[in-house]
């Protein structure tokens, strides 16, 4: 949910050995988009990361985009 996103982000600027995160299913407007895509930008372990069904938006997948803009270890999205 939009409340679990910001320990989310915390989490992962903290921990740059996650490998994997699925949020799917989860309602996630697109300001939660861009805080979790932040923490994201520069991670370099993570190697899946599932989205379906957040409901993120065209901000919000801009904000992926951005994220994942030179990453080569990303495998399943």
């Amino acid at each position: 949910t939009e409340a679990g996103v910001a320990p989310l982000a915390q989490l992962l600027r903290a921990n740059q050995h996650l490998n994997r995160i699925d949020v799917r299913n989860n309602s996630l407007s697109s300001d939660g988009a861009v805080q979790l895509c932040s923490a994201i930008a520069g991670h370099r372990a993570l190697t899946s990361l599932d989205v379906c069904n957040t409901g993120w938006g065209t901000r919000g997948a801009q904000a992926l985009a951005q994220a994942l803009h030179g990453n080569d270890k990303m495998f399943f999205l």
